[in-house]
């Protein structure tokens, strides 16, 4: 999901409290793995993931499955968690949750 430790610990945080089974990982062998061997419904991707190009996992992801939800996300301000909890809802097909206080992202 990501690389950025407090951005990365900050979203399973607030993703966990919201009901989402979270895996977080930061290796693209162990992502690969996760789609491929169990019944994720969704990857989430910081946009500023090191290591590996994120952009690239995206195409690849796409590319061999066409439909699964994939997000590439950028935090960028107070409301970058209802953003992203937003499109993760929209993605499952699921009614958005209501916003949350304003969580801060230094």
């Amino acid at each position: 999901m990501h690389d950025n430790s407090y951005v990365g610990v900050i979203t399973s945080e607030v993703l966990t409290k919201e009901g989402y089974q979270v895996v977080s990982l930061n290796d693209v062998d162990l992502i690969w793995e996760q789609i491929e061997n169990t019944q994720a419904e969704l990857v989430l991707l910081d946009s500023d993931s090191d290591g590996f190009s994120t952009m690239k996992l995206y195409f690849e992801v796409k590319q061999k499955y066409r439909d699964f939800q994939v997000i590439v996300f950028k935090t960028k301000g107070f409301d970058a968690m209802d953003r992203i909890k937003a499109a993760i809802a929209d993605a499952l097909g699921q009614k958005a949750a209501p916003q949350s206080d304003k969580i801060k992202i230094p």
